[in-house]
């Protein structure tokens, strides 16, 4: 008999149709298959498979059920010991019924508290770890409802997952709600700074620059009239036939007069010609300047109103990223939300092409402080853990797993640290807060407080192991 033959000879073995001893001896004698005998122990084994599973089904429900009876006694004891003011319901429980973690009490009694008899944790569709995991504080419940509705799988990942999404979808609305309040801070700001400035300058154009005065030469005419009647005294007495000393010696000294006269006339008029065309100037430099005055505030206000458009669209922009649906909300669209976001996508093109327009060249956009989606940074991989610095060899191993199973825990969670035998009272603590208080005691050298870190270890992954 070749190896094939033993292979398929065995198999027959544990149908039934051969003794073992005879396959192992070489000496087997095949007799002729029942086939009818064959089929109906086929259909005798698929009814007690089929059979054998409804009732693991049936077990699992029904043990679903009992556990949650048992967090609704949890709880009602739990309000009755806190009358009766016997202390620490939590230890009693957890001493009283036998359970090797407090975690375990506080298990039954949130997944009884937030979740009941619900249809979709029963049988083989999840398991009391599901259930515990979804009933934890930090699972909110919009992913209560999700798992309900089918959205978001009932298993352990997939609910961890959706609350760490669900958190950083949280944390950058929270950033992007930081930076829209700074943005309208800083919009507010350089609004005010622009209302002061156009204020500034529609004052000094309301007060309308006169123009510069120069002194006039008001005694043009006096001087013009004592001309005059100098040259009429001058002609009188020349007309005289015979002029006596005395009158010609007041003759000469008219006619010194009459030059000085003239020679004044002559200054002042000509002062007040060149005075004149200054003033001409004058007023045409004063009109120039209240067009350009004018011509400033007009593109001031341009200016403005661009700024104040372009700060609107891109707050509101912020504001609508913050709307913007996550992967798992996406799953809730239909044809009328998309039709809206290609709309949405037409409109915003749009908007690109007429921004495009008002560049004075394509390299601006590359100057511009724009920051592309694509060109964040992939987060390095983690590297493997060395050992821990301060904490003694013979607890690394320990410390990692304890570690490593808290780390896989929601960052918003909160686990319960505990070590009442050396003297500590329970604390509700976040992971990174959890470990970081072990490691210390753990490091710490002092008997008690590393015994104290290591039963809290040890109680924290009984949790798990349970």
């Amino acid at each position: 008999m070749n190896s094939e033959q033993f292979k398929e000879a065995q198999g027959l073995v544990q149908a039934g149709f051969f003794d073992l001893e005879e396959v192992s001896n070489g000496t087997v004698t095949q007799t002729p298959l029942d086939f009818e005998a064959t089929v109906a122990q086929v259909k005798s084994l698929i009814e007690e498979d089929n059979a054998l599973g409804r009732q693991q089904e049936e077990i699992a429900a029904r043990r679903y059920e009992i556990r949650v009876q048992i967090g609704f006694s949890l709880i009602a004891l739990q309000q009755e010991h806190a009358k009766r003011g016997y202390g620490d319901f939590i230890a009693f429980a957890e001493k009283e019924f036998g359970y090797k973690s407090r975690n375990t009490v506080y298990d039954h009694m949130h997944v009884a508290e937030r979740l009941g008899n619900l249809n979709v944790l029963h049988g083989g569709h999840s398991n009391w770890k599901t259930a515990i995991e979804l009933a934890r504080p930090s699972t909110s419940d919009t992913i209560i409802e999700q798992v309900l509705e089918g959205s978001i799988e009932a298993n352990p990942e997939a609910i961890k997952q959706a609350r760490k999404d669900e958190a950083e979808a949280k944390q950058r609305a929270k950033q992007l709600q930081n930076e829209l309040e700074a943005e309208k801070r800083e919009r507010e700001t350089n609004d005010q700074a622009h209302a002061i400035l156009v204020q500034v300058l529609e004052q000094q154009l309301e007060e309308k620059p006169e123009p510069e005065r120069v002194i006039e030469y008001q005694d043009t005419l006096e001087t013009a009239a004592k001309v005059a009647t100098l040259e009429q005294q001058i002609k009188a007495l020349e007309d005289k036939p015979n002029i006596p000393l005395e009158t010609e010696q007041e003759l000469d000294r008219l006619k010194a007069n009459l030059k000085n006269a003239k020679d004044e006339l002559s200054f002042y008029t000509t002062q007040n010609a060149a005075l004149a065309e200054r003033n001409k100037q004058l007023t045409e430099e004063s009109n120039r300047s209240l067009v350009d005055h004018i011509a400033a505030v007009g593109r001031l206000r341009i200016r403005q109103e661009w700024q104040a458009a372009t700060s609107v669209l891109q707050a509101s922009h912020s504001q609508f990223h913050t709307k913007i649906p996550s992967k798992i909300d996406r799953e809730s669209f239909e044809g009328e939300e998309y039709t809206r976001t290609a709309q949405t996508i037409e409109v915003l093109e749009q908007t690109i092409a007429l921004l495009k327009q008002l560049m004075p060249h394509s390299s601006t956009l590359e100057e511009a402080n724009i920051t592309d989606a694509e060109s964040f940074p992939t987060p390095a991989l983690i590297e493997a853990k060395k050992p821990v610095i301060g904490i003694p060899p013979e607890y690394q191993a320990l410390f990692a797993k304890y570690e490593q199973a808290v780390l896989d825990l929601d960052e918003y969670d909160l686990l319960v640290w505990s070590a009442t035998d050396y003297g500590y009272t329970d604390q509700m603590m976040k992971p990174e807060k959890h470990i970081q208080f072990t490691k210390e005691l753990l490091s710490s050298e002092v008997d008690r407080r590393v015994n104290a870190a290591i039963e809290a270890m040890r109680t924290t992954l009984g949790s798990w192991e349970e």
